[in-house]
């Protein structure tokens, strides 16, 4: 009788049934050893040359992680180009990579980007756009946004008004994301 997607960036849901409007990523992230205790624990980047987006280092534990958004046409290419300026920029050499991980990202930049579903479909996560803008995070907007879907069925089963309780209970969310995107 429902149907909820909750399947991310790439949501088959969103797709079929809404149209596939929201601007999508692809997010890649190097994982090298790294002894240097002079780097920062944590960085963001913002390198127009290579993207629109950020990109960020995140070092623990003896490994520093290098990751980015990029345009999906020639997504690698950027992230080499901007590994490369970043190791000029810091004056160190990354090495060989342990690890390659990439993944589609979206990144909402209209107002209705942000889409809680219809009267029988509902969408959570970043199924609904609900990810940050400016850092791409969206496991707290995907917890969240399913406890608020979860809620509203709960108090608007009976009545058929599931839709208009997840939309007023997601509009803190909303507004917090739509912030972001200015």
């Amino acid at each position: 009788r429902y149907l909820v997607g909750a399947d991310g960036a790439s949501s088959l849901v969103r797709r079929t049934v809404f149209g596939d409007h929201i601007k999508k990523y692809v997010a890649i992230q190097q994982t090298f050893p790294c002894a240097d205790e002079a780097l920062p624990p944590y960085s963001c980047i913002f390198d127009p040359e290579t993207s629109d987006s950020c990109s960020w280092t995140i070092r623990k534990e003896g490994y520093i992680l290098l990751g980015g958004a990029f345009e999906p046409s020639r997504c690698r290419e950027a992230f080499e180009a901007q590994k490369t300026r970043l190791e000029a920029f810091l004056g160190v050499q990354f090495g060989d990579p342990i690890k390659t991980e990439a993944c589609q990202v979206t990144s909402p930049r209209r107002h209705k980007d942000l889409l809680c579903g219809s009267d029988t479909v509902f969408l959570v996560g970043e199924a609904a756009g609900f990810i940050s803008a400016s850092s791409f995070e969206g496991i707290s907007s995907a917890v969240l946004s399913g406890r608020l879907l979860a809620e509203a069925f709960a108090e608007g089963y009976a009545a058929g008004k599931i839709l208009p309780i997840y939309r007023k209970k997601t509009r803190s969310l909303r507004r917090k994301l739509w912030g972001k995107m200015q």
